[in-house]
């Protein structure tokens, strides 16, 4: 019997694969499971004819999206007792679509104010998630608070620069810091990046400002401003939750076109009448651990 055997060298020099001291050029594509007839439920023969069809056309490589998302605020997602917020919505329709989903967000609960358990730490099925270390504030409005949100965009630099290759980034906004080293390290690495706006701060912390620093309004928020102009006009789109929240990312983004976004159906205007004795709607928002529903009632009793 005569058997051929031989040897092969593969390496990487120089950011390319070698074997046999020539390089391979990779001719890949993403592929979902999908079936054009059948959806998603795939068989065998129909990813038999998917490798054939990849073959014909001299494809050696095949691959997947993979999707960052950046929400350090919105409770755990599919956490015990915790609803699904947005970026726990969106994860779950990237996951379906069979794209690999990192969420990147704080192991500090800006709701609960505390450090998550590691019992809290849930990674489910499709979506990983990377806990940064956040620092401890009471106060939303607070030093160590900045100093987090700083010490976040780091981090979140830091992570996207090492592992984000050929990659799609969607960050919510707040936090500012967050979305501007998430769009910083897209522009230096030439990656899609998407901002979800959650909210109109700075513009919303004005009336906080004690009155005898008024003046100095444009200074104190010259650079979260600054920031914002800078993510805005890099991204490649902008969502938003409201019409209203539209509008202040159109202030600066230059007029940049935002699309809305709910979560679900389109929820319809609520039109309150005048004020009488009996309250009939008292609370529109999310019930969690944070804000149990007896807080509410002794908040209602208190405007009696």
């Amino acid at each position: 019997l005569v058997q051929q055997v031989g040897f092969k060298r593969v390496e990487i020099k120089n950011s390319q694969l070698l074997v046999n001291g020539k390089a391979i050029m990779f001719r890949g594509v993403n592929r979902h499971e999908w079936d054009p007839v059948r959806g998603r439920s795939i068989t065998e023969e129909s990813m038999l004819k998917d490798i054939q069809l990849m073959k014909e056309n001299n494809i050696n490589g095949t691959g997947r999206t993979l999707e960052f998302l950046i929400n350090t605020n919105e409770p755990v997602p599919f956490q015990e007792k915790s609803r699904t917020g947005r970026v726990g919505y969106i994860s779950k329709l990237l996951e379906k679509d069979k794209a690999d989903v990192i969420w990147l967000t704080s192991n500090y609960s800006h709701t609960l104010k505390r450090y998550l358990k590691s019992s809290e730490k849930i990674s489910p099925d499709g979506v990983k998630i990377k806990y940064l270390l956040g620092l401890p504030y009471k106060k939303n409005i607070s030093i160590i608070r900045i100093l987090n949100n700083i010490f976040l965009g780091i981090q979140v630099f830091i992570y996207l620069l090492i592992f984000a290759k050929e990659s799609r980034v969607l960050t919510s906004c707040p936090l500012i810091e967050t979305t501007f080293a998430a769009t910083l390290c897209s522009s230096l690495k030439k990656l899609n990046i998407m901002i979800d706006i959650r909210d109109d701060w700075p513009d919303s912390f004005i009336d906080h400002i004690p009155y005898p620093f008024k003046f100095s309004e444009r200074l104190i928020l010259f650079p979260w401003r600054a920031m914002l102009k800078y993510s805005f006009s890099r991204s490649i789109k902008i969502i938003a939750m409201s019409s209203e929240q539209a509008s202040f990312g159109k202030k600066y983004s230059d007029g940049k076109a935002i699309d809305i976004f709910y979560i679900g159906d389109d929820i319809p205007k609520i039109m309150l009448s005048d004020r009488t004795e009996e309250i009939r709607l008292f609370f529109i928002g999310t019930l969690s651990p944070a804000s149990p529903l007896d807080k509410l009632f002794k908040s209602l009793d208190r405007t009696k």
